[in-house]
């Protein structure tokens, strides 16, 4: 049976000018490893689809230190779509197990926590 969880992420003011996503510590498990990158500041992770309502999937990977900091993923088609993203918004991330993790973005602005 496949297990379904649910992220909800706080969108930072800086995430709506650089159009990523911050993802915290206890979820980037939810997500594939960061692996060192030779001659990179950064880690980054196998790059992974995330399904969106607006534009079908979109390739993206993780970004950030390999230990212990923030990390994100770049999704500037979707940021795009919604200039109306400010900060404290609210974006949810389904994730789904089964042969292959899949995941699931929507936006969640306006809606009751």
């Amino acid at each position: 049976m496949e297990e379904i969880r649910t992220i909800r992420i706080h969108v930072e003011q800086a995430a709506t000018h650089g159009m990523f996503i911050h993802v915290a510590d206890p979820d980037v498990k939810e997500f594939p490893d960061l692996k060192e990158v030779p001659d990179q500041p950064a880690s980054r992770s196998e790059p992974f689809l995330i399904d969106t309502d607006e534009l079908g999937p979109i390739k993206t990977h993780l970004v950030g230190p390999l230990h212990s900091g923030p990390v994100h993923f770049h999704l500037a088609k979707w940021f795009k779509l919604h200039p109306e993203l400010k900060s404290g918004d609210i974006v949810e991330i389904t994730v789904m197990d089964g042969p292959q993790k899949t995941y699931h973005l929507r936006l969640c602005s306006g809606e009751q926590e």
